[in-house]
């Protein structure tokens, strides 16, 4: 007999992380929705206004009575599950949740006090507000009595951290959503007004942990080459790449701020090397990205950061996925005249690094066996 389990409280859809869960544990068990996405049009939390900010809160505080309530109505069922970004969720429904005797599930997808004062350092330890977030996600941690994280590294970051037993943690690894996978073959119309003898991709939101600042120097270092630079993303460092291009004349690097995620396929197509994070914080080592699974659904050369997180996973050598020393323009720019001189990664057409790409399927088939 199929487990029931209620997906609870405003996890945010927009993320891939989200959907990719979501769809997984809804192919192994009955799922009830209760739940409403505050987080629609909100690309990157972290830089909110505080007009933004007292509007998510706002929409919060009149829709978790309404959940809550629904809750409460509900038939049993052998779990809850909080995605992305559910901490505030766990505290909220964790005492109705041990009195239905219902075990709660907390994706645990980004770490907020890691991200915020640790990795971005929007805010220093010592404020107030860092503080009263450590609590709060360390309060949010133990009251789930089941926390999905992405990578182990993360697991035992949160474990040791916050000191929460290592057992309560699964690993579900981030995966690729269906369009990277199903989308036939079909360069992006922007790769029509290009004209070099290859292209450089990176896309994402400009966070820290993506060292934009390591690409822009190599693509410095290797402006005498007929290479073309394809930046696509905003965020919190986008400074960097409007300082680059206000204050060097590259034509062969284009800065779009963002283009629509189902465009992503297409535009990894007419790539010939994709770049990955090359961030040089803990965080970077913790965490295996979107990007690096979609860039493999697609079959494409690959440069990102060495990292815990990818030796963990990728435990044997794969072609064409060239892992460089954090923060290292000088590497990066070896690691790509490596790719474009290697004619197999250039040429092939074969799926052989999809058949090791660790999705989050078997992981949620298990952990869904563990709730029957």
């Amino acid at each position: 007999m199929r487990p029931r389990i209620i997906l609870w409280g405003t996890g945010d859809f927009t993320k891939p992380r989200v959907r990719l869960l979501v769809n997984c544990v809804q192919q192994e068990s009955d799922v009830k929705k209760i739940h409403f996405n505050v987080w629609q049009g909100v690309i990157d939390k972290s830089v909110l206004n505080r007009t933004g900010k007292l509007l998510i809160f706002l929409r919060l505080m009149a829709i978790f009575p309404i959940l809550l309530l629904r809750y409460i109505v509900s038939k049993p069922s052998s779990a809850v599950l909080l995605t992305y970004p559910g901490y505030i969720e766990t505290i909220i429904i964790s005492v109705f949740a041990r009195l239905r005797r219902e075990k709660i599930i907390l994706d645990a997808f980004i770490p907020i006090y890691n991200t915020i004062i640790e990795d971005r350092q929007l805010l220093p330890p010592t404020h107030l507000v860092a503080r009263i977030v450590f609590i709060f996600e360390k309060l949010s941690l133990k009251m789930a009595q089941i926390v999905l994280t992405d990578t182990y590294e993360h697991a035992v970051y949160f474990s040791s951290t916050f000191h929460v037993p290592l057992s309560r943690f699964r690993v579900v690894p981030v995966g690729a959503e269906n369009i990277f996978w199903d989308q036939p073959y079909q360069k992006h119309p922007l790769y029509e007004t290009i004209s070099a003898d290859a292209v450089i991709l990176f896309y994402g939101q400009m966070i820290p942990l993506h060292g934009i600042q390591t690409i822009l120097e190599a693509a410095h270092r290797m402006r005498d080459k007929n290479l073309f630079w394809l930046i696509v993303g905003k965020g919190q460092d986008e400074h960097y790449v409007r300082q680059f291009v206000e204050q060097h004349s590259f034509e062969r690097l284009k800065w779009i701020p963002w283009i629509p995620y189902e465009e992503l396929p297409h535009l990894i197509d007419g790539a010939n090397i994709c770049l990955g994070i090359f961030g040089t914080s803990d965080k970077s080592d913790r965490v295996i990205p979107n990007k690096i699974y979609q860039y493999m659904a697609r079959n494409k050369p690959i440069i990102t950061r060495q990292s815990t997180a990818l030796q963990h996973v990728f435990t044997s050598d794969i072609a064409c996925l060239e892992l460089i020393e954090a923060g290292s323009a000088e590497a990066l720019v070896g690691a790509i005249d490596r790719l474009l001189h290697h004619k197999t990664c250039q040429d092939r057409k074969s799926d052989e690094n999809q058949q090791m790409l660790p999705g989050p399927e078997v992981s949620i088939k298990a952990l869904i066996s563990e709730l029957s």
